[in-house]
């Protein structure tokens, strides 16, 4: 069942529907209904999160989410920038401990 979506809540829709048929078929009506008033709940709290979030840093839209964005491509430069330097270092000491010019036989 690793990454296998079993199910979806459409935030169009406002319903959650399975997304394998043996989801439906071991699933009754009242199991997708109590997962749609789920759904419905956590998407009200998302968007409060959201425009509470938008207020407290003065956005009104496409800015602060293209600035949510660009917050997560920033970590991720960050994080491959830390690794190749951290495998820059590696290879640094160990041609400091083996010189590459150095042949063991």
């Amino acid at each position: 069942l690793d990454e296998v979506q079993m199910v979806h809540y459409d935030s169009n829709t406002m319903k959650t529907e399975p997304k394998q048929d043996w989801m439906e078929k071991n699933t009754d009506q009242q199991y997708w209904e109590s997962q749609t008033q789920i759904g419905q709940g956590n998407q009200q709290v998302f968007k409060a999160d959201f425009e509470e979030l938008k207020q407290r840093f003065n956005q009104t839209g496409g800015l602060f989410i293209l600035l949510i964005g660009l917050v997560f491509i920033d970590v991720f430069v960050y994080t491959l920038i830390k690794l190749l330097l951290t495998l820059l270092l590696f290879q640094f000491c160990l041609n400091m401990i083996f010189p590459p010019d150095v042949i063991v036989h």
